[in-house]
């Protein structure tokens, strides 16, 4: 979820930045339609490389199948081993006696 609200963040802002220029560059409020959509074209374009620049940087983890490499040698020691289960329901019923 936070990759989509990034990548629409930086796609707004280029966006926004991409319109200001085209308007700016002599084109007026006679461009039309062409600044809006060239504007999104290059803010979408300019999204997609900083998001991948982005997602480059996290590529050095990787997933582990084991957890020892997490674990220090000799660091847990168990003292008390025990079950607590929650929200439990206990019915108790007495046991007929033979006679």
């Amino acid at each position: 979820m936070k990759k989509l609200v990034s990548f629409l963040l930086v796609t707004a802002m280029m966006f926004c930045m991409s319109v200001t220029a085209f308007a700016a560059g002599g084109s007026g409020s006679d461009g039309g339609v062409f600044p809006i959509v060239v504007g999104a074209v290059i803010g979408v374009i300019v999204a997609i490389i900083v998001m991948l620049c982005i997602k480059a940087q996290l590529s050095s983890v990787h997933m582990q199948h084991a957890a020892k490499n997490y674990i220090k040698p000799g660091s847990f020691h168990l003292t008390t081993s025990r079950e607590i289960y929650l929200y439990k329901k206990v019915d108790r019923q007495e046991k007929p006696k033979d006679k």
